[in-house]
């Protein structure tokens, strides 16, 4: 137990005075490979899984909290996979949005959720507010340079469900009703992250425009390198 400590503490000196160790480290605990390969079945039976909802649980990307996901060591249930090509957004989308989630991709943020129906909410981090891992790449925040017209990819891998976006709004936390709450008459996917002033969200929200299988070539927007970790 004194050894595992020990190193911890060495790799937590690592993560914070040298941030090429710390990339490749996130690159290492967020392993890209088992979102990608994780199959529909697969997939599906994540989705039933029961997941914490809490997103005040959820913690900043940071050295110390990054060693403490090492500690906890807690498996993060692939669900689907979001993509927006235009501004590089290419994430898995975990189970909830609570504990650390959000420092490896998007969160889903209530129970109960399905592509293509309703209004499908993703949440994750925006490293632009990140004094410790500062950021323009990272997780949700492309999302600084979302514009209407834009496309939005969700896939659980057996299909393909494909948005445009058609709104982008700054709000505050108090419009947290506006942005996770139904869309009557429409399906529609919503993106929420920090603003670079912390006391805004940004909110992108697309319209559903097609539903097609899952095959080699409707998997091409989400075939590009994860944004998981620093480039």
């Amino acid at each position: 137990m004194g050894l595992l400590i020990s190193v911890l503490m060495l790799l937590s000196l690592a993560l914070i005075f040298n941030k090429q160790i710390m990339e490749a480290y996130i690159n290492h605990v967020s392993n890209p490979k088992s979102a990608i390969n994780t199959s529909a079945a697969e997939m599906s039976k994540n989705a039933k899984k029961k997941g914490n909802y809490n997103p005040d649980s959820a913690v900043p990307v940071s050295p110390a909290n990054l060693v403490k996901a090492a500690i906890a060591n807690e498996s993060r249930p692939v669900i689907g996979l979001v993509a927006m090509p235009e501004i590089g957004i290419n994430l898995p989308v975990f189970l909830d949005d609570g504990d650390y989630t959000m420092m490896y991709g998007a969160g889903q943020l209530q129970p109960n959720q399905k592509m293509g129906e309703g209004n499908y909410v993703m949440v994750s981090h925006n490293m632009w507010t990140n004094a410790d891992y500062y950021s323009k790449t990272l997780l949700f925040s492309p999302l600084k340079q979302a514009r209407a017209g834009q496309d939005v990819y969700l896939t659980n891998k057996q299909k393909v469900y494909h948005y445009v976006v058609t709104n982008v709004e700054r709000i505050v936390p108090t419009e947290w009703d506006h942005a996770a709450g139904k869309v009557p008459g429409k399906a529609v996917v919503t993106m929420l992250t920090c603003d670079t002033n912390d006391h805004y969200r940004i909110m992108v929200r697309g319209e559903l425009k097609s539903v097609k299988a899952f095959n080699d070539t409707t998997a091409k927007p989400f075939n590009s390198k994860f944004n998981q970790y620093w480039k």
